[in-house]
């Protein structure tokens, strides 16, 4: 399984969570601002799972 596209999303709730640390003030954005809680969980959540694959599919070529 490709996991390419779940680590562009890890870093989109990166950035989010970044953004929402430097505030309104030092950035302008304000839409996002309110996601960054929600965004460190789904940032967690999803390296869990890729780190599950990634354990699973070196599991599988050793042996």
């Amino acid at each position: 399984m490709r996991v390419e596209i779940l680590t562009f999303f890890r870093f989109i709730a990166a950035v989010i969570v970044v953004i929402f640390h430097f505030g309104r003030d030092a950035t302008g954005f304000s839409g996002v601002l309110i996601a960054g809680p929600q965004m460190v969980t789904f940032f967690l959540v999803l390296s869990g799972f890729v780190m599950t694959l990634s354990y699973l599919n070196k599991k599988d070529f050793k042996g």
